[in-house]
């Protein structure tokens, strides 16, 4: 029913929300750092976990997305 569907949409588009904060989260300091003279040791591998992290995240963003368009186009 439509009532079904609307309440799909907005539970997708909370958690679309919620990722799209963590990725902002979590590329806001990436983006905005200037780590290269250092690149190396702890730098270094706080960036892979970061990276890895956003890249989980940005994963799950497009994975939301792709649902939130389905139930918009059910």
């Amino acid at each position: 029913s439509i009532d079904e569907k609307l309440e799909r949409l907005r539970t997708a588009k909370k958690s679309v929300s919620e990722i799209q904060q963590n990725v902002h989260n979590i590329k806001y300091p990436i983006m905005h750092r200037n780590i290269q003279p250092e690149w190396q040791g702890k730098q270094k591998d706080d960036f892979t976990k970061q990276w890895e992290t956003f890249s989980s995240d940005y994963t799950s963003f497009q994975t939301e997305m792709n649902t939130f368009y389905d139930a918009v186009c059910d």
